[in-house]
């Protein structure tokens, strides 16, 4: 018994040295990109001159070209020469590409996983790369996902990021977010706070809007009554105004098919001049929501004019 407890004290003892002793940095010949100034634990690097991982120490200099992980249980922060500080979340990948020099922009490369940054105001800009797009950032507070599929998620607390790639981009400010998929455009999330509800949040192309955008200028409320009035009236009795209004109504309240049915119906009676404007912008949103943009630019552009000032908005808004 009293030398199973020798033995064990003896064990703790080794164990706890083993464990309080902590490997030198890895010397660096050039200057150094940045530094690591906290670790967890089971991070790993692998420079660019040496072809192997390794574990990942305090005050560890980093030059362009290494390759930080964190694995399963690790977090890192690294402070970069250009004052920007980047903490990587756990399964995060990120490579140091090129670090600023004379005013250019300090190059990262988010290969998976998620880091949170700040970048120092007045300095000089951050890029960061990813599978599906590459974040622009100036003076500012943000976070970037990559998951395994490679969409990125951006978040901006503070300032002003442009998500872009081939296909596009977005400007994404304070309280906003974005997402980019490989080979599509990024799109920004809009965040929703109901009053009844919690907060949501919602992705859309800008061009999706056309589904979402209304014919009429009416509340919805008043919409209603509208169709109310409408549905009482026999059908024979209805005028070429009741039918048009009832298409720019069911846009709202029915849908695409009863809209275009009553549309149909009052075209059929004859419209004036004003009264084929409205016309022009209902099919212009019909256009817009099939991805027909020229047909959607042309009626847009025909309708403008001639409508009144809250019809005319919503056909400025669809052509631009």
């Amino acid at each position: 018994m009293r030398f199973a407890a020798w033995g064990a004290v003896l064990a703790g003892t080794i164990l706890s040295s083993v464990l309080s002793v902590q490997a030198e940095p890895l010397a660096r010949s050039a200057p150094a990109a940045g530094a690591v100034i906290a670790r967890k634990f089971g991070e790993e690097v692998r420079f660019v001159d040496i072809t192997n991982w390794r574990a990942v120490e305090l005050q560890q200099n980093l030059l362009a070209g290494d390759v930080l992980r964190t694995n399963a249980t690790g977090q890192l922060a690294v402070l970069f020469s250009d004052r920007t500080q980047v903490r990587l979340a756990r399964n995060t990948s990120l490579l140091v590409k090129n670090m600023a020099r004379d005013g250019g922009d300090t190059d990262l490369e988010l290969q998976s996983g998620t880091i949170w940054a700040r970048a120092e105001r007045g300095g000089s800009g951050v890029a960061v790369d990813t599978p599906a797009a590459t974040a622009a950032i100036r003076g500012t507070d943000w976070s970037l996902t990559v998951d395994a599929g490679g969409k990125t998620s951006l978040i901006v607390l503070e300032g002003v990021v442009e998500l872009k790639n081939a296909q596009g981009s977005v400007q994404v400010r304070q309280g906003e977010g974005a997402v980019a998929s490989i080979g599509q455009a990024p799109q920004k999330v809009v965040i929703v706070t109901p009053k009844d509800r919690e907060q949501m949040l919602y992705y859309l192309q800008l061009r999706d809007s056309f589904t979402f955008m209304p014919a009429s200028p009416l509340p919805v409320r008043n919409m209603s009554a509208e169709k109310s009035r409408i549905d009482a009236t026999p059908e024979a009795s209805r005028s070429a105004e009741d039918w048009l209004t009832l298409a720019e109504v069911q846009m709202t309240l029915g849908g695409r098919r009863p809209a275009e049915a009553a549309l149909q119906a009052a075209e059929a009676r004859g419209l004036s001049a004003r009264q084929q404007a409205r016309a022009d912008l209902i099919r212009a949103l019909f256009a817009g929501a099939e991805r027909n943009y020229p047909q959607a630019a042309k009626l847009f552009g025909r309708a403008s004019g001639r409508l009144d000032p809250q019809r005319q908005a919503i056909a400025a808004y669809g052509g631009y």
